[in-house]
């Protein structure tokens, strides 16, 4: 549900429609003075400081030291914001593999490894074959 409280909810909800007339479906929740609009995996915290009211969001990057590397754009510049925001729920999204998909990669595996042994037993039981009713004139 959405939340429009206080005065971080106003450039909050207009990140969301933008976000919307960009195909990005976002949520906004606001209180205390922050919001945050979560727009599929990439969340974006709205905040007010020396520039006035702007947004706040992970790059995606880590420092040499091992910091989260945040980058932080004034509201006034929603357009730019947009694509920013749409470029990284694009890289997001190339890099998440949905749990479907994790399970059909793990199935795939798990085959791959049990190729061998199916090749064996395949083999052990055309030996068995053979033993019991020969081979003449038959071909596998």
């Amino acid at each position: 549900m959405e939340q429009r409280r206080g005065p971080a909810g106003k450039p909050a909800s207009r990140l969301r429609e933008e976000l919307g007339h960009a195909g990005i479906s976002a949520t906004v929740s606001s209180g205390f003075g922050l919001a945050l609009v979560m727009a599929d995996q990439v969340n974006v915290w709205v905040e007010f400081g020396p520039q006035g009211w702007g947004f706040r969001w992970w790059t995606g990057r880590v420092s040499d030291r091992g910091l989260w590397d945040y980058t932080f754009c004034p509201a006034s510049a929603v357009e730019r914001v947009v694509r920013l925001i749409g470029a990284r729920v694009r890289e997001v999204r190339r890099k998440t593999v949905s749990v479907r998909e994790l399970g059909r990669l793990q199935l795939a595996a798990q085959l791959a490894d049990a190729a061998p042994m199916v090749s064996g037993v395949r083999s052990a039981l055309q030996a068995s074959e053979d033993a019991l009713f020969g081979s003449e004139g038959c071909t596998s």
